[in-house]
């Protein structure tokens, strides 16, 4: 027998997070943004206009530029993650600092307009020993998808499949 003004027994064995499968954004973490405009179908075939990697207190490298990650997704309509699922050891966030800097560094040195900003990322990925192909000159957003069929860089080792954002 219980009082007036207990409470049922029925929201002590609900869940409070009804889903259980958001994962939180981490360093080293992939962010694609779409176009889907009508030039997209007029040249060819690249929904993937810039990719970043995430980087400490929510910053993202572009390759060119470090902006904060609302400020990188603001007004975008399509917006898709890569999860990094490679183990993330002690100083790896160090290390990801560190070739940010560089790549920023050899971005700045380079002047030449057919490389296109997604290199600073894939030099990054490069440095960290993510990719292995040093050849990324002519790298481009839809490399990093993981629905392309453009297999130039093997991100499956390290990398989740796109995944809303």
């Amino acid at each position: 027998m219980g009082f007036m003004w207990s409470s049922p027994k029925t929201p002590l064995t609900e869940r409070l997070i009804n889903d259980v499968h958001v994962e939180p954004i981490r360093t080293g973490d992939l962010i694609l943004i779409g176009d889907y405009s009508e030039n997209m179908c007029m040249e060819d075939f690249s929904p993937w206009t810039t990719v970043g990697i995430v980087f400490s207190n929510n910053r993202i490298f572009d390759g060119l530029n470090v902006y904060n990650i609302q400020n990188f997704i603001k007004h975008q309509n399509e917006v898709k993650i890569r999860y990094y699922d490679g183990i993330r050891h002690y100083g790896f966030d160090k290390r990801l600092n560190n070739a940010i800097k560089r790549s920023c560094y050899k971005s700045q040195q380079l002047s030449d307009p057919d490389i296109d900003a997604s290199y600073g990322v894939a030099h990054v990925l490069f440095i960290l020993q993510i990719i292995d192909n040093g050849d990324i000159w002519d790298v481009r957003p839809f490399h990093f998808s993981s629905s392309s069929p453009f297999k130039k860089l093997d991100l499956q080792r390290y990398y989740s499949n796109n995944k809303d954002f």
